[in-house]
C-alpha cells in the first residue's frame, strides 16, 4: 500500500450482505438517488434504505447500530457501519407495540404502549435481552432519561417517574396527574416540560417528586405532541399547527417566540446544531434553520413515500423512520459554495476511486475542508475492526491513497472516510463503492 496522504479510511467486505435478513425485509441501495429542491439552500441525498419488519415510529442510535421503535414488530436493530446498506441484525418482540426508544450506554428503554416500560440490554445487539420492566396503568408513548430518573409519558395516566438506578428493578418515585393527554416530556434539573395533546405546553417544578407544582402553561388548539430541548430553546411539535419555538431564558416560564407551519402533522423534532429536522407525517421530512429562533427558515424537504414519524442524527447522516422503511439521508448544501474561491475544498467527501473495478490497486481521492483527526481502519461486513492502518491529524486539502488489498477475496467493498472535525466538534464521513477482481 502506497500512502500519499490519508485520513480515516474504512473498508468493508460485502460478501455476506443478505445474511440475517428477516423474510419481510429488503435492501435497496440508492447511491445515485437525490431529492433536490433548487429553490432551497439544501438537498437530501438518499444514501440507503431498508424495509423494517413493522411500522417504524422512531429511531435512536447506539454506537454503530440503529434502534427502531418498530410498532407492532417491537424493537428492530440494524447495523449502520455502512450507511448505504443498513443490515438487519435482530429484533426484540414481546407481543406489544413499541412507540419510542431512548438509549443510555448499552441499555435501551422502550415505550411499550400498554406494557409500560421495558428495559433491554444491548451488550450483544444480535441477541437483545430484557432485564427489567415496569407496567404502567396507561399507554406509554414517550420517555425521557435524566440522571437516574426515567420520565414516562403515560398518555391518559399522566406522567410516571421511575428510579432506574437498578435497571432490573425500576421503582416509581413520583407522579404528575394528567392535565389532558400526556404525549411527551423533557426535563432540565427539577423543571419538567410536558407536551399535552389536549392543551399544549405545561411546565412543572418537581423539587419534591411527591408534590409537583404547575408553574406555567401555554394553550394551543391542537395541543402538543413532542418536545425537543436545547440549553436556550424548547421546540414543541404541535401536530397540524407545526412547530412552536420557545425561549428558555427563564426556564420556569418558557416564552413563545414564533410558529413554523408545516404541511402535514408534525410528529417529532430532532435538533442538530442549528438545524431542526421535522418528521411531518405525510408532509415528509423538513429541514429548518433555527439559527435565528425568531425567524426559522426552510432549507429543504424530503418527500418520503410513507409517513415520517421520527429521525436521528448519525454523524453527517440522518436516519428517518418512515412507515415500513428506515431511510439513510445525507443533508448537503447546494448553494453555499463561493464560485470565486475554488482553490480549497469546501466539503468532506470521497471524490473518486480509479480504476474501479480493479484487480491489484486503486487510487482513492478525497478532500477535507477543515483540520480533521483521522484514522485508517478496515472492518468486516459485521462492523468488526480488522486492522488499523493509520492515524493522524490533517489540514484542509485534497489527498489520495493507493490501496493494495491483501488477503481479501474478490467482491464489492465500501470505502468509508471518517474523521473528527475540530472546528465543528463533530464526526464526519463519506462512503464510496469499489469492486475488487482478484
Amino acid at each position: 500500500m502506497y500512502l500519499q496522504q490519508v485520513y480515516y479510511l474504512q473498508v468493508f467486505n460485502m460478501g455476506n450482505l443478505m445474511r440475517n435478513l428477516p423474510t419481510t425485509a429488503t435492501i435497496l441501495i440508492l447511491l445515485l438517488s437525490t431529492v433536490t429542491f433548487c429553490q432551497y439552500d439544501w438537498q437530501f441525498d438518499v444514501i440507503g434504505v431498508t424495509n423494517t419488519p413493522g411500522q417504524a415510529q422512531s429511531v435512536a442510535i447506539y454506537d454503530n447500530v440503529a434502534l427502531v421503535a418498530d410498532g407492532d414488530a417491537g424493537l428492530s436493530i440494524f447495523n449502520i457501519v455502512i450507511p448505504e446498506v443498513p443490515i438487519y441484525v435482530s429484533s426484540y418482540f414481546d407481543d406489544a407495540f413499541v412507540n419510542d426508544i431512548i438509549v443510555s450506554d448499552n441499555i435501551a428503554y422502550l415505550a411499550h404502549w400498554n406494557r409500560g416500560v421495558t428495559i433491554v440490554d444491548l451488550s450483544q445487539p444480535a441477541s437483545p435481552d430484557s432485564i427489567g420492566a415496569f407496567n404502567t396503568p396507561g399507554t406509554t408513548i414517550d420517555l425521557f432519561l435524566y440522571e437516574n430518573l426515567l420520565y414516562v409519558a403515560d398518555f391518559l395516566n399522566g406522567l410516571v417517574i421511575l428510579d432506574v438506578t437498578d435497571n432490573s428493578n425500576p421503582q416509581q418515585v413520583g407522579y404528575i396527574p394528567p392535565f389532558g393527554y400526556t404525549a411527551s416530556v423533557a426535563v432540565n434539573g427539577t423543571t419538567i416540560y410536558i407536551a399535552d395533546q389536549d392543551y399544549g405546553l405545561l411546565t412543572y417544578s418537581l423539587a419534591d417528586t411527591i408534590n409537583p407544582v404547575l408553574l406555567d402553561s401555554f394553550r394551543l388548539d391542537t395541543g402538543g405532541s413532542d418536545i425537543t430541548m436545547t440549553a436556550e430553546n424548547l421546540y414543541l411539535a404541535c401536530g397540524q399547527e407545526g412547530m412552536v419555538i420557545f425561549d428558555l431564558n427563564d426556564p420556569l416560564h418558557p416564552d413563545s417566540l414564533t410558529t413554523f407551519d408545516t404541511p402535514g402533522y408534525l410528529n417529532r423534532v430532532t435538533i442538530s446544531d442549528t438545524i431542526a429536522y421535522l418528521a411531518d407525517d405525510t408532509g415528509g421530512l423538513i429541514a429548518v434553520s433555527v439559527n435565528n429562533p425568531l425567524n426559522p427558515s426552510l432549507l429543504a424537504i424530503f418527500d418520503s413515500p410513507n409517513t415520517a414519524r421520527g429521525s436521528a442524527v448519525y454523524g453527517d447522516y440522518l436516519l428517518l423512520a418512515d412507515g415500513d422503511s428506515l431511510f439513510v439521508l445525507l443533508p448537503s448544501y447546494i448553494n453555499s459554495i463561493d464560485n470565486n474561491n475554488n482553490l480549497l475544498p469546501v466539503s468532506f467527501k470521497i471524490t473518486g476511486c480509479y480504476p474501479n473495478p480493479f484487480n491489484s490497486a486503486t487510487t482513492i481521492r478525497f478532500e477535507i475542508a477543515r483540520v480533521t483527526s483521522i484514522s485508517l481502519d478496515i472492518y468486516n461486513i459485521n462492523g468488526k475492526l480488522v486492522t488499523n492502518l493509520e492515524k493522524g491529524v490533517f489540514e484542509n486539502g485534497s489527498y489520495s491513497i493507493v490501496w493494495n488489498p491483501e488477503n481479501l477475496v474478490s467482491g464489492i467493498y465500501f470505502i468509508k472516510i471518517s474523521g473528527r472535525n475540530f472546528a465543528l466538534q463533530k464526526n464526519q464521513s463519506s462512503t464510496a463503492k469499489v469492486t475488487y477482481l482478484k
